[in-house]
Formats: structure tokens, C-alpha cells, sequence
């Protein structure tokens, strides 16, 4: 007799094609979703929640986090006005995720429809955000304003996110799948944890230059994290979509449907062997008529990697004459040089990623005064305002005062990374943003400059949602028995790296 499929691929099959019993669930008068729907919600981009807390005083109340996909982590201002229009929805609060994401969270199941309906009505989505599916495409946020960057990735991004979302190809997948792109070595998507990693490169083939990308499968983090290995060195842009494929076939076809412990595909690889997987690959790719001669070519061209001012990849500006000397470690951390003459990127730091809708609502108009209107998240949490003019920063700067967000140091030893742990998700072991408010300010004073260089990552399990693994300094909660009670606790991890070339 075959094993029984996990919940999620049962749930795939019995669903009609995802489509379930949602529609008519979110317009009854049930407190909650039913079990089944609570399975299908996740291809939706939905979790039901209840609050651990109040459990046990009386009856439960359920709700639904609601996570947002923005593919690169761009939005533009009519989708961020689609986003402050729903500031009255959930807890007053949102939260950038790892993964460029917007969560809404303790979203009643009433407003629901109203929030599906206005993310449509500005090209987005909360579709694949979550469940066994193609996740959000992340990016570098510097892409198009970085010195460093080969070329701007943020088309081929966008690109690719469009092609993938809804694509059947993405839909029946034995468990989630997350691809990245960077625009340089310096690799701040991190390519090497990722199932698609991808790091822009130019070459030149047959006497012209072509833009491109190396690409690197099959790597994750989690209970067993593996680093991504190299399949193809140089993939032209134009190809892109079919490699991606390619890979999403493999994955499909080999994936492991019965133990969703062991469904990512870093398990395909570890099991079939590398010589196997890159075969299997390349065979889909030639199978679409394409050579893939110049993509096996080993990298012979020098591809010089520096740590200093990694994560940034720009010449970040010196304190500005006119700035009052109060501001100055503000200018110094988050306002950063472009490419462009005459243009500053400004990162908006926010603690573990949390935001008020007032404080959103407040970015969204300092985007549309002093930017050009576009807004970015990052996977650290915080957001980005592209393409500030420079006479415009000190005018900025007194206005995300006001906000109340004027907090310096981005990237720094007390830019924390956490997910929301315990207080939001039913995985949650410990309440990893609580940890994360209090290392803030512990660490806030330390002046040493190599150390303030130090990145902190917490998880609130071993899942690894706050990149726990790639961080100087990680935590992840777990749990274990003390005088016969279960207590929370977290394990320490130090010296990691998400990086290809690390």
C-alpha cells in the first residue's frame, strides 16, 4: 500500500487546483477556517493564526497573517498607496520580511476579500507568497543605483518573478523553492542558500558582450543547511527563464513527495549526487534547443571579492557640511552614495522589520517628496529610498525624524535580524524578537569599528526564517525538558556566510 502524502500534497489533490472551499469560507460567518482550507490558504499566501497567549481564557481567536509578495522587493507608489489604504486591517503593524515580503498579521478573516482585492487592483499578490510553491524572488535592493553592480539585475528579476508566478510549472512542487539574484560578487541576495542562486556576470562570446548570470542550485538552510552548488557559469540573460525551468522540472519530477522533512531540493542533490543533478539539468535545457557549450565553460575571468563595505557595494557619504553634528552618524550609516552624480540612496532602519502603517504611510510620502516615488525592501529588514536627490537629505532627514525612524546604524552590529518568532507563528519555539530588542540595546553602545561590522540573525526554531545560519553572530530557538517542564532556549552559531564565493 502506497504511504499516505502529507497534508500539503493531499491538500493539492483533493483542492481542484488550489481552488478549494476559500472563496466561500471567506464570505460565511465561521469564526474560522475549516482544516482543509487551512492547508489550501498557504498557496494563497495566507496563515490562519490564533494568539498562543489567550488560549487558555476562553475561545480562540483566529485570524490570518497575510503575506504580501514584492518580487525584488520594489513597489511602486500606486502599489505602497494600495498598502497604506489597508493600515486599518490586523495590528496597526506591518513587517518586512527575510525575503522582501509584507506581512499583515491578526488580519480578521472578514477582511480578507478587501485585502485580496485591493493588492489586484495594483499588480499584486499574496499568490505563492507561502506553501509548496516558487517564494518571492529576492534581490539586491541596490540594483540599478550600485557602483559595484555589473549590470542592473532588477529587469531580470522582475522578469523572471512574472514568468514563474502562476506558471504550472511553479505549482506543483513537492515543497517551497527560493530564488535570488545579485548583481555582483559582493552577493547580497546570498545565492549560495538559495534553490536558484543567481550572480550577474558579463562575457564576452563571439567578439560581444553579453550580460548573464552564474547559477547556483539546490542550496537552503533549515534543520540541514547545504550551500548552493554551481551549475552553469555563465547563463545569458535571455535564457534565463528556461534554465529556471529546467530546474523546477528536476525538482518536480525527483523531489520527495512522502517525508516533507527531506522534499527541499538540497535533499535531491544530496541523495542523486552532483554529477547527476547537473546533468539531469543541463539535459532539460538542451532538450529546449539550447547550447549550453558557453554555460559549462569553466570561469576563467577575475572575479575580485571585498569584505570591506560588503553589503553595500557604494562609497557611503561623509558627513554633509550643513548637517547639524546630531545627524551626522545618521548621514554617515544610512545615506549612501549611487552611481548616478547628484543622487543618494537612504535606508530607512527598522527594528527587526516592524513598522507602523502611520510610519509607513509617513515613507510613502517622503518617497513620493523627495525620491522618485519607489520604495524598496531588503532582506535585512529595512527599506530603501532610491534616487534622493542630494540637496534633498537634509529636508529627509528632519522629516524621518518626526517619524520617529531616524535610527542610524543600518547594517550595523544592532541592525538585528529576526523573524517573529513564538509571538506570531504556530512553529515558533521562542519569542526570537524579544531576544532581538534587547541584544539591540546591549550592543548599541559598542564603538569598536570592526565589531559594529558584526551582523546578528535570530530564528525562533531551527526552520531558520532570520537566516540564523549565515550571520556572524546566530540564534534559533529550541526546547528541551528542565526539572520535568519543557523551556525555551536558544542555540549560538557564529561565523556564517550566505555568500557564493564565501
Amino acid at each position: 500500500m502506497d504511504k499516505v502524502l502529507p497534508g500539503p500534497e493531499q491538500a493539492k489533490i483533493d483542492a481542484n487546483y488550489l481552488r478549494g472551499t476559500v472563496a466561500e469560507e471567506l464570505n460565511n460567518d465561521e469564526a474560522a477556517f475549516s482544516k482543509a482550507t487551512t492547508a489550501v490558504l498557504k498557496f494563497h499566501g495566507m496563515y490562519q493564526q490564533d494568539d498562543r497567549d489567550l488560549r487558555k481564557a476562553g475561545p480562540k481567536q483566529v485570524s490570518a497573517m497575510v503575506r504580501v509578495g514584492v518580487p525584488g522587493g520594489v513597489l511602486k507608489p500606486d502599489q505602497y498607496l494600495a498598502l497604506d489604504r489597508l493600515s486599518d486591517i490586523g495590528n496597526d503593524t506591518l513587517r518586512i520580511t527575510t525575503r522582501q515580503d509584507i506581512q499583515y498579521h491578526w488580519v480578521s478573516i472578514e477582511d480578507v476579500p478587501r485585502v485580496l482585492r485591493e493588492l489586484e487592483s495594483v499588480g499584486l499578490t499574496t499568490r505563492e507568497a507561502c506553501g509548496n510553491s516558487v517564494r518571492n524572488v529576492t534581490a539586491c535592493p541596490l540594483a540599478g543605483v550600485c557602483s559595484r553592480e555589473v549590470f542592473d539585475i532588477q529587469p531580470h528579476s522582475l522578469r523572471l518573478a512574472r514568468h514563474l508566478l502562476r506558471n504550472p510549472k511553479s505549482q506543483d512542487l513537492p515543497r517551497k523553492f527560493k530564488i535570488s539574484v545579485s548583481g555582483c560578487d559582493t552577493d547580497c541576495a546570498m545565492a549560495a542558500i538559495h534553490d536558484i542562486g543567481l550572480v550577474a556576470r558579463k562575457k564576452i562570446v563571439n567578439g560581444e558582450e553579453r550580460n548573464g548570470f552564474r547559477l547556483l542550485a539546490a542550496g537552503g538552510l533549515g534543520s540541514w543547511p547545504r550551500p548552493a552548488m554551481p551549475i552553469a557559469e555563465f547563463v545569458p540573460v535571455e535564457e534565463l527563464a528556461i534554465w529556471a525551468e529546467a530546474i523546477l522540472e528536476v525538482f518536480a519530477q525527483f523531489g520527495n513527495r512522502k517525508d516533507r522533512n527531506r522534499a527541499r531540493m538540497k535533499f535531491v542533490l544530496a541523495e542523486k549526487g552532483f554529477d547527476w543533478f547537473q546533468n539531469q539539468i543541463v539535459s532539460c535545457v538542451r532538450e529546449k534547443g539550447i547550447d549550453v557549450s558557453e554555460s559549462l565553460t569553466p570561469w576563467t575571468e577575475p572575479a575580485p571579492f571585498n569584505r570591506d563595505g560588503e553589503s553595500s557595494g557604494l562609497v557611503q557619504i561623509r558627513p554633509l557640511g550643513e548637517t547639524p553634528k546630531r545627524d551626522h552618524g545618521w548621514v554617515q550609516t544610512n545615506v549612501w552614495r549611487q552611481k548616478q552624480n547628484g543622487l543618494a540612496a537612504v535606508w530607512i532602519k527598522l527594528p527587526s522589520g516592524a513598522i507602523t502603517t502611520q510610519q509607513f504611510d509617513d515613507i510613502a510620502n517622503l518617497a513620493a517628496t523627495y525620491g522618485d516615488g519607489t520604495i524598496r525592501t531588503s532582506a535585512t529588514q529595512n527599506i530603501l529610498l532610491p534616487n534622493v536627490p542630494m540637496e534633498n537629505v537634509k529636508a529627509l532627514h528632519e522629516k524621518v525624524v518626526e517619524s520617529g525612524l531616524a535610527a542610524d546604524g543600518v547594517h550595523d552590529i544592532a541592525d538585528v535580524v529576526s523573524c517573529p518568532g513564538a509571538e506570531t507563528c504556530n512553529l515558533g519555539i521562542t519569542k526570537s524578537r524579544n531576544l532581538a530588542e534587547v541584544l539591540r540595546d546591549r550592543v548599541r553602545a559598542i564603538g569598536d569599528e570592526e565589531s559594529r561590522k558584526i551582523q546578528i540573525k535570530i530564528s525562533g526554531c531551527p526552520n531558520s526564517c532570520g537566516q540564523h545560519h549565515v550571520a556572524d553572530i546566530g540564534f534559533h530557538g529550541m526546547s528541551r525538558k528542565v526539572e520535568g517542564d519543557q523551556a525555551p532556549y536558544y542555540q549560538l552559531l557564529v561565523g556564517g556566510s550566505g555568500r557564493h564565493n564565501s
